[in-house]
């Protein structure tokens, strides 16, 4: 499911570049949404002037999720049913539509080689948690969803691209539509323009031509809409031939194209035959029988409903049964793991408050240092500046000491002298 990509994978802040190889193209209709989004530059002759075209409302940029978001305090919340494929809310569908719808620009080359499927998958799951919270994503068949979703988007996004080149053909390069990058305009008109893509398109422009059943419920999965009109009072499928005219009709109960009238009279025809036999033959066999299968799928219906197996395989069942038990010895560890997570998560964040804490701690003690280095830089200065000063009294009290003698041994050569002058004037 997740093993073929895009030859290279865009970063969400570098457009793509294209790589020889692509040579794939899908010029399918793209869906409403990507009609009422997008605003398609007109041709100077398409038949109106500038005051009578009307200004559409613009690429989404999300800005109402991201204010919710803002609000609310956290992201939103979505969970995806396994079965169905989308949301279980409406606003949840929206918002995963959006976003996917955001991130198609940067992936509208056709995917056309293996080996990087689940790395741009890794970067579309990594850019739409930014804002949204996807509370089952680690399910692998939830990632397939997100993945087929996304994938339909690129596509629908890339008919439109190419409805804009071939508006314009040769000046298609001067009309780039909004939201998408220069260069990868430029890389996809030139990618357009080779003989083999021109080629590609054309074949597949005739094998839609051929389609025999059409669509009348748009861009449904007729799988999850066949079981939930199933269940659904009042909606008038009670079988699968029901269902067939359902979403092979128009809303004023027109049938599409003759083929499918054809095969649904068929279908009937068998039913009203075998009525009142002993072995009637019910609609969903009728069904089976008109339409057939190809590829382990119902012409006209899609992957599922499957016919029922005509016989059982007890070690199928067996083994289904395994399954089943090690998925819940596996669900039940999952949620062991998540408490015990939950407890280190708490362990964690005490260990970061008192980490904080010792930091903070840390801060007054080196400012605490920094303060004593200071003083004991002002203390060592001051006792240098002393010790010159004892210095210079030192060599003063020298200097008058040996002063001091002079005058001593001076005084005592005058006393001396004195009394040997007293000797002589008493004799």
């Amino acid at each position: 499911m997740l093993d073929g990509s895009n030859s290279r994978s865009p970063s969400p802040s570098s457009p793509i570049t294209p790589t020889p190889n692509m040579t794939q193209d899908n010029t399918t209709t793209p869906s409403s949404e990507f009609v009422e989004e997008e605003n398609i530059e007109q041709p100077p002759d398409a038949g109106m002037n500038d005051k009578q075209r009307k200004r559409g409302r613009g690429v989404t940029r999300g800005l109402a999720l991201h204010k919710q978001n803002e609000r609310n305090g956290k992201k939103l919340e979505v969970e995806i049913d396994p079965m169905l494929g989308r949301s279980l809310t409406r606003r949840g569908s929206l918002a995963v539509s959006s976003e996917l719808g955001q991130l198609a620009p940067d992936y509208v080359w056709p995917i056309s080689k293996k080996g990087q499927r689940r790395r741009i998958l890794d970067e579309v799951i990594l850019r739409l948690e930014v804002k949204l919270n996807i509370v089952n994503v680690g399910d692998i068949v939830v990632r397939g969803h997100i993945w087929r979703q996304f994938m339909r988007i690129v596509k629908g996004r890339r008919s439109y691209y190419r409805k804009v080149y071939r508006r314009y053909n040769e000046t298609a390069k001067e009309h780039k539509p909004r939201c998408l990058d220069q260069q990868i305009w430029y890389d996809l008109c030139d990618y357009w323009a080779t003989p083999k893509v021109q080629a590609l398109c054309d074949k597949n422009t005739e094998n839609r031509n051929m389609v025999q059943h059409v669509n009348c419920q748009g861009p449904i999965p007729l799988v999850p809409l066949y079981y939930e009109l199933l269940n659904k009072e009042g909606s008038g499928v009670n079988n699968k031939i029901d269902f067939f005219r359902k979403v092979r009709c128009t809303i004023t109960g027109e049938w599409r194209n003759e083929y499918s009238a054809e095969a649904h009279n068929r279908m009937q025809q068998k039913v009203d035959e075998t009525k009142d036999s002993d072995q009637p033959v019910t609609a969903d066999e009728a069904f089976h029988e008109v339409l057939g299968s190809n590829s382990g799928c119902l012409i006209g219906v899609g992957y599922g409903p499957l016919p029922p197996p005509k016989r059982v395989d007890t070690r199928a069942l067996n083994e289904c049964a395994q399954v089943r038990e090690q998925n819940h010895k596996l669900t039940e560890e999952n949620e062991r793991l998540h408490e015990r997570c939950g407890h280190l998560e708490e362990n964690m964040t005490q260990v970061t408050q008192q980490n904080e804490k010792l930091t903070e701690e840390n801060t007054r003690l080196q400012e605490r240092c920094a303060n004593l280095e200071e003083n004991v830089t002002q203390v060592t200065e001051q006792n240098q500046m002393l010790t010159q000063e004892n210095t210079r009294l030192q060599d003063r009290c020298d200097h008058l000491e040996k002063n001091m003698n002079q005058i001593n041994e001076k005084q005592a050569v005058f006393e001396h002298f004195m009394r040997q002058q007293l000797q002589k004037g008493g004799n």
